[in-house]
Order: C-alpha cells, then sequence, then structure tokens
C-alpha cells in the first residue's frame, strides 16, 4: 500500500482591493430608499384616511343643513297659508271680514 499525500489547505489571505465601501455603500443607499418608500406610503396612507374621515364630517353636516332648509321651508309655508293669515288677522288684529264689496269705476281718459 502506498501512502497518499493528504493536501493541506493553505489559508489564502485575500488582498484588500479597496472596493469593499461599494457594497456598504448600496446596501446603505438601498436601505435609504425603503425607508423612504416606506415614510412615503405611510404619509399618503394617512392623508387618504384624513381625507375620507373629512368627507364624511361634510356629508354629515350637508344632511344637516339639508334637514334644516327643509324644516325652514315647511315653516314658511305653513305661516303663509292663507287659512293662518286669516286666523291671525282675526285674532291678533281684531279684523273682519268684509260684508259689503264695492266696486268703483275709473275715469278712462
Amino acid at each position: 500500500m502506498r501512502a497518499q499525500a493528504i493536501p493541506v489547505r493553505a489559508t489564502v489571505q485575500r488582498r484588500p482591493r479597496g472596493d469593499e465601501w461599494l457594497l456598504a455603500a448600496g446596501l446603505a443607499m438601498l436601505a435609504v430608499a425603503v425607508l423612504a418608500v416606506g415614510l412615503l406610503y405611510l404619509r399618503l396612507a394617512s392623508s387618504v384616511a384624513t381625507g375620507g374621515y373629512d368627507v364624511l364630517k361634510l356629508e354629515n353636516e350637508r344632511s344637516r343643513w339639508q334637514i334644516a332648509n327643509q324644516q325652514i321651508s315647511y315653516k314658511a309655508a305653513e305661516l303663509s297659508s292663507l287659512v293662518r293669515v286669516e286666523q291671525e288677522a282675526r285674532e291678533t288684529l281684531k279684523m273682519a271680514p268684509t260684508k259689503e264689496i264695492l266696486y268703483l269705476r275709473a275715469r278712462v281718459r
């Protein structure tokens, strides 16, 4: 039997090439870009949510104003009703309906 030589692995030291900083700089730039995109997304999502709440608040306010307008229109119609005006004239102003109606002729020249 013959003895075989076992290869000895020699440790090879790499000589610094000087461009290792490129990898670190690239990773740092990537991290900054991801952070910026994340912050931009959060800002936009917040703006959309805030806008949605503002729209909801304005729609509720518009509903309240529409109801108030309807109530005012109803009240105006109620106050201008001829039955109510006649009743108010009789009770408050002590007016009475006429018993006799007179018509006058105007002179035409």
